[in-house]
């Protein structure tokens, strides 16, 4: 009997063993351990893939229609205010309206009128009230020769009320006739009459005199036309 619980005791002794050398259980991967684990994997290959327009949304169609809408919008300002020139700064406030009102009215290029009557009178109130006179006689913020412009005359010429938008109407009309800004200009400093004269040799400006030469460079470049 004791040599049959002695070889139980054995075998229990045998069994407890053996599971003492199995491996244990592993727990939850802790941080310190993340550094000794290496994955192995195939190398990821990338293949070209074109790639997906997204639809546009109803913010990103109306962005661009009005894009198309204001760009030339923009466009045009741009040119307008290149016309004006820094000079315009030189232009009294309280004819600014009139002078806009007016040259809007005969469609003239933006800034024409203020800088033909800047290089006429320069803005002078003693020109723009007639104490100063040229020695062709004309008077006032345009410069205009009464004798030649009875309908207007001194008073009108004198007023700038009234000789500004004469004066953009009678610059509409010389270049309907001569079919040019510089032509037109030349015209008002010359007279109609001595352009129509240098229109004959078919080369514009050749027998312009001197002052007309510089009056026509200077306006059409102050107005963005040279």
């Amino acid at each position: 009997m004791l040599a049959g619980i002695g070889a139980a005791a054995f075998v229990v002794a045998r069994r407890a063993a053996a599971a003492t050398q199995r491996a244990p259980e592993l727990g939850p991967i802790g941080p310190a351990d993340l550094g000794a684990v290496r994955v192995t994997a195939p190398p990821l290959v990338i293949r070209d893939v074109a790639p997906i327009a997204a639809p546009l949304s109803a913010f990103d169609q109306f962005s661009i229609a009005l894009g198309d809408v204001i760009g030339p919008a923009v466009d045009q300002l741009r040119d307008s205010l290149k016309g004006l020139g820094l000079w315009s700064a030189k232009v009294p406030e309280r004819f600014r309206a009139l002078f806009a009102m007016a040259g809007s009215q005969y469609r003239l290029p933006p800034g024409l009128l203020e800088a033909v009557a800047y290089r006429e009178s320069r803005f002078r109130d003693d020109i723009i009230d007639g104490r100063v006179r040229s020695a062709a006689g004309a008077v006032g913020i345009m410069q205009i020769v009464p004798k030649w412009h009875p309908e207007l005359g001194e008073a009108g010429a004198l007023d700038p009320l009234r000789a500004v938008p004469y004066a953009a109407r009678y610059l509409r009309q010389l270049f309907e006739r001569f079919g040019a800004w510089n032509q037109a200009l030349a015209a008002y400093n010359w007279g109609p009459g001595n352009q129509l004269k240098d229109l004959e040799d078919r080369v514009v400006g050749d027998d312009w005199p001197q002052e007309t030469r510089i009056y026509v460079a200077e306006i059409t470049a102050n107005a963005g036309l040279a």
